[in-house]
């Protein structure tokens, strides 16, 4: 009789304690049957109570940490988080990609231990030897030049002590931003420079003028005829910087849509030019098939960009030259090339080409007119009708620009505003 009521009180106290086994083990799924009828049975009811509440509650914190993870990992800024001894408390994948860091185990390891590149790692070193909230850009040149921003502060608990229990550190990858800052302050200063220019030579010619040249009419006719060249001048830049920013502005929209001809646009723009290339007895040929794709998009903007394209290598090309537009379709991809036998450009300007003021030859490019902006004007219309463009040059044989637009592309993005 004590062996059947010892077995009838040890046997549900096993099963509570096999269920509470496998519960620490991470399987919240058990439950125990005790009836007995007793205080057994009121702790078994308990026990299942606090197993169902205990798996309540690890759900909810295992849907809250998906979530902080899921927000964490769609963050483009890098976020590091450590402790006191500098270990990583929290690391998403933005800030491994810009640390550097590649170990797939990082937690509880030294931060700066897992950074590979040495000017990063020391810069790294001095915020965490920082004592409060601060900001600080670090220069990478090596594998690649890349400029990081860094901000961080102090990590404190929650308790009323307020106790300093690490450092969160914030990264970003500001390298486009100063890159285009860079770009913003050369362009200002490069355009300061292009109106001072001939605004400067006008004064100085005015000036000269007022101060007594008026009266000799040989001398005054001349300045006036420089007067009137760099006042052309001024007004050709001013038109390519409206021009140059209206196309930034609208590129999403592209303004204004049509169908584009380009065989009748090749007739028109050697229309334009035919005055300056019969002055140097340049012939210009097209070889544009009747059946080509008819393109979509801004038809002004497709003229300007074939005319500054056409314009460039008469300006460029030696008397008896030539300067050919031919056009073809490939795929889904409409094909244009110009091109010249003239001077040609070196593979180090080319480079540099649609670059905004920049010349190949600053000197002849003055003299015969240019702005330094046609290229880059040409540049972003392509880009505006999701093209693109190439140069094929050798110097003295001349050059080829090779234009790709897509056929449907421009219509199709129209068609889904």
């Amino acid at each position: 009789m004590g062996y059947r009521y010892s077995k009838k009180i040890s046997l549900p106290i096993q099963n509570i304690a096999a269920s509470a086994r496998l519960i620490a083990k991470g399987d919240f799924n058990q439950k125990v049957k005790v009836e007995t009828g007793d205080e057994l049975q009121d702790l078994g009811h308990a026990f299942n109570s606090m197993t169902e509440r205990l798996s309540s509650t690890i759900g909810e914190l295992e849907n809250e940490h998906l979530k902080i993870r899921s927000v964490l990992s769609s963050i483009s800024e890098g976020l590091v988080a450590v402790d006191n001894e500098n270990r990583i408390m929290l690391i998403n994948y933005s800030g491994r990609d810009l640390l550097g860091i590649t170990e797939s185990e990082v937690h509880s390891k030294q931060l700066e231990c897992l950074i590979g590149n040495p000017v990063l790692r020391e810069a790294v070193g001095k915020i965490l030897e920082e004592g409060n909230l601060g900001l600080r850009e670090v220069v990478l040149e090596e594998p690649e030049h890349m400029v990081l921003k860094f901000s961080y502060d102090k990590i404190h608990s929650d308790s009323g002590m307020r106790e300093m229990i690490g450092k969160i550190m914030v990264v970003r990858d500001i390298t486009e931003m100063r890159k285009l800052e860079k770009m913003r302050t050369d362009f200002v200063a490069n355009v300061s420079h292009e109106l001072k220019t001939p605004l400067t030579s006008i004064s100085g010619f005015v000036e000269t003028l007022k101060g007594g040249a008026v009266n000799d009419d040989k001398v005054r006719d001349r300045f006036l005829d420089i007067i009137e060249m760099e006042s052309s001048r001024l007004s050709r830049l001013l038109d390519d910087l409206l021009v140059l920013s209206n196309i930034e502005t609208s590129q999403i929209g592209m303004g204004r849509k049509s169908e584009i001809k380009v065989k009748k646009t090749v007739i028109e723009v050697f229309e334009m030019v035919e005055k300056a290339a019969d002055g140097k007895s340049i012939e210009l040929e097209s070889e544009i098939p009747d059946d080509l794709p008819n393109l979509y998009g801004n038809g002004d903007w497709f003229k300007q960009m074939l005319l500054n394209l056409v314009d460039n290598a008469v300006k460029y090309t030696p008397e008896n030259g030539s300067v050919g537009v031919s056009a073809y379709r490939l795929d889904s991809d409409v094909f244009i090339k110009v091109k010249d036998n003239g001077m040609g450009i070196s593979q180090e300007d080319v480079s540099r080409l649609f670059e905004r003021f920049y010349r190949v030859d600053k000197a002849r490019s003055r003299d015969i007119g240019g702005t330094g902006l046609g290229l880059a004007i040409v540049k972003h219309i392509v880009l505006a009708f999701g093209g693109d463009i190439k140069v094929r040059s050798d110097e003295g044989k001349g050059s080829e620009f090779i234009v790709r637009i897509p056929i449907d592309r421009a219509r199709a993005s129209d068609s889904t505003l």
